[in-house]
């Protein structure tokens, strides 16, 4: 019985440890780095740097051409491209931009989207490129 009663001891405590491996293990980023975001850094050191946006996306964090669905009652959007802050366009854009170019990739939140381009956004993924 005591046996029985350490072991669950030792385990409930030993659970955050494993909740947090876990959750950093499938981020998709580099050491340390932030799941949202994709630098040239990680472009370059994955090689990736001959490609376009793209591939350099698709490559790495191909999480980010998922769509989010539905938001409200907002149909299910496509995903949405700002390159260096300009007007949103379809994810074309991403294949005339060359990684070499790039600086940093950023994936938005749904609120994030929501607030900096409103209904324009259309609840799809907001991808912003910030070019060097």
């Amino acid at each position: 019985m005591n046996t029985a009663k350490s072991l669950r001891r030792m385990l409930l405590a030993s659970l955050p440890a494993l909740v947090a491996a876990c959750a950093s293990a499938g981020g998709g980023a580099g050491p340390g780095g932030d799941p949202n975001i994709l630098t040239a850094a990680e472009i370059s050191s994955a090689k990736a740097g001959e490609a376009s946006a793209y591939e350099a996306i698709q490559r790495l964090r191909p999480q980010f051409f998922r769509t989010r669905g539905r938001l409200g009652n907002e149909p299910g959007g496509d995903v949405s491209v700002s390159v260096d802050g300009g007007p949103l366009s379809t994810i074309d854009a991403l294949r005339s931009v060359p990684a070499t170019t790039v600086r940093e990739i950023r994936y938005l939140s749904a609120n994030d989207a929501a607030q900096r381009y409103g209904v324009r956004a259309n609840s799809g993924p907001v991808i912003l490129v910030t070019q060097r």
